[in-house]
């Protein structure tokens, strides 16, 4: 067995050392098929074989030659700079200036046919531009080329276009630009992870700096991603800071907010509203902003002035009734609640607005009837609303009762039991257990007075 081994083994050499050409023997063999015509028999000949040593030069050349044949323009251009152009002009001066030329032609034809395409299309001479991606799609060294003619064709149908850049980027295809136009289209197409990271391959590119880290952020916004996306904004406010914009005072303002850094936010709104005092939606969310950041004086100021400024916006009015319901001012709720009807076709919590700021006006009958029309989606302090209701109406048994409900419901929120508590202490009934609760689940107050 030992010896049938060494014996494959040695038969295995020798076929291959049989095999394998010296270079100048390969180089010699393909030349014959390159002058037949046989371009990828010539190729596949020169790379067979080990290192070339003093032949590699002229191998190269070669290959490039066969490459240019098979029309292969991208490799056989990579094939010509790695070899050393001195050393062959010493020897055969005449051939490498004839090809160095021939390649430069080809590269000008090339680029000429992806340009009439393009000038084609600028005329909206489609058919014509058409004609033209057909003819590069046709051959491999212009595919790429091909791919992103037929994109600029495909406009209009977005899955299309991004596909068609997609193969032209696969192909090795680039120009300024395309890789902005890849992710703008992914992002406009929901795939943003593809989106993404064409954005961030145009800002490694110094292409279309200014848009593609606008939209980046966006995009990260929508992803969810606010800590990267305030990383961008920050890049867009330090090194482009003459491209800082309403839209992305605007951006940096709703980014801000899901941050939580509210202060922030209405400062990045207020700096949009600057640039452009006519327009609504800065105003109200700086104001919104203040609200969220727990300046309910200042948020309420904000939107008198933008009530004032822009009375056909309802989105205002409605903002003002929330601070007015918080503040439990139910005549200015109603006023702010009325108006807001007559602006907008309807909102989230319309019914339950009416209720609480009957409520607050002490209408308790009118309360209870919007309260009562809630079947689903009740608020989580609803049982609190109804219950005051009730005591306003003097029926502090049956408040009682729509508290024990929701209680024996098993509702975890500390106002439920703190009104639970202060109305059995009302009532003389023992409270401790309530109180507890409350406690536990986070009531800091003293006991609630109601109604």
């Amino acid at each position: 067995m030992k010896y049938r081994l060494i014996l494959f083994v040695a038969v295995g050499l020798l076929t291959n050392s049989a095999l394998a050409q010296s270079p100048k023997k390969r180089l010699k063999t393909a030349q014959k098929h390159y002058e037949q015509g046989s371009w990828k028999e010539a190729y596949l000949t020169l790379n067979k074989g080990e290192e070339a040593g003093k032949w590699q030069n002229d191998i190269l050349l070669l290959k490039a030659k066969a490459l240019v044949k098979m029309q292969q323009l991208h490799r056989a251009a990579i094939t010509f700079d790695s070899l050393d152009a001195k050393a062959v002009r010493k020897t055969a001066p005449v051939d490498i200036v004839q090809f160095e030329q021939e390649l430069k032609l080809l590269k000008a034809n090339y680029l000429a046919s992806l340009y009439m395409g393009l000038e084609q299309l600028e005329h909206s001479n489609y058919d014509s531009a058409q004609v033209e991606a057909n003819e590069m799609l046709a051959l491999d060294t212009l595919k790429g080329e091909g791919y992103y003619l037929q994109g600029r064709l495909s406009k209009g149908y977005a899955e299309e276009q991004l596909n068609a850049y997609q193969k032209a980027i696969n192909k090795g295809f680039d120009t300024v630009g395309l890789s902005y136009e890849y992710g703008k289209l992914a992002y406009e197409l929901t795939y943003y992870d593809r989106a993404e990271e064409a954005l961030k391959s145009a800002l490694k590119k110094k292409e279309e700096e200014t848009a593609s880290l606008k939209l980046l952020v966006e995009l990260l916004y929508r992803k969810r991603e606010y800590a990267s996306a305030d990383n961008y904004l920050n890049q867009l406010f330090y090194d482009t800071p003459k491209s800082v914009d309403k839209e992305v005072y605007m951006l940096s303002g709703g980014v801000k907010s899901a941050l939580g850094e509210y202060v922030q936010s209405a400062t990045m709104y207020g700096k949009a509203l600057a640039l452009d005092s006519s327009d609504f939606d800065p105003a109200y969310q700086r104001a919104m902003a203040l609200k969220k950041a727990g300046q309910f004086q200042n948020a309420l100021t904000e939107l008198l002035w933008v009530s004032n400024q822009f009375p056909e916006q309802g989105l205002s009015d409605l903002a003002l009734a929330e601070i007015y319901l918080d503040q439990e001012n139910g005549e200015e709720a109603l006023k702010a609640l009325l108006e807001a009807d007559q602006k907008l076709d309807t909102y989230p919590s319309e019914t339950y607005y009416y209720g609480k700021a009957f409520l607050y006006s002490e209408n308790y009958t009118d309360a209870l009837e919007k309260f009562n029309a809630l079947q689903e989606s009740q608020p989580l302090d609803y049982p609190i609303v109804v219950a005051r209701c009730y005591v306003g109406l003097n029926e502090s048994q049956k408040a009682l009762e729509v508290l024990n409900e929701a209680i024996k419901k098993g509702t975890v929120y500390a106002p439920i039991y703190a009104y639970a508590a202060s109305l059995k202490k009302v009532q003389q009934q023992d409270y401790q257990e309530e109180w507890k609760k409350a406690q536990q689940y986070g009531w800091r107050k003293e006991l609630p007075v109601l109604p």
